[in-house]
């Protein structure tokens, strides 16, 4: 595999954007907890997003899970589209949020990561399964 240059070596950073970056919190200090009350408050949205630096050769994708109620990223990981890069994402999710359900594409990586009983694969045009949305 063909060694790939870190996206920070491309271009200097910006000095102004770097004091930024540098006064935000860690996400996990802003991350709303979970209601121990409410089962829909762990509920989790997962997708990938894909884009490159400089050409289509250098692509990167980066997965997201999302609080389906606060609308809260709640971890992320750039990486490949493989079940490494979806470990790291689902070991990234903070411990309160990963016992709760979780809904995603069809990828492949997500069946062989999320436990089962925890996870929906849904489509895309209506956020159902396919055997509900055809019939809707």
């Amino acid at each position: 595999m063909a060694s790939r240059a870190p996206l920070g070596s491309l271009a200097p950073p910006s000095p102004v954007g770097l004091k930024k970056v540098a006064q935000l919190p860690p996400l996990r200090t802003t991350l709303l907890a979970p209601d121990p009350e409410d089962a829909t408050s762990t509920t989790l949205e997962l997708d990938e997003l894909w884009s490159f630096v400089l050409k289509k050769a250098h692509d990167s994708w980066l997965w997201i899970a999302l609080c389906r109620k606060s609308r809260q990223v709640v971890a992320s990981a750039v990486g490949d589209r493989r079940k490494k890069t979806c470990q790291r994402l689902w070991e990234a999710i903070p411990e309160g949020y990963r016992q709760g359900h979780c809904f995603s594409d069809f990828s492949a990586a997500y069946a062989a990561v999320i436990p089962q009983e925890q996870h929906t694969a849904v489509g895309k045009e209506r956020g159902l399964p396919p055997d509900l949305s055809s019939s809707l």
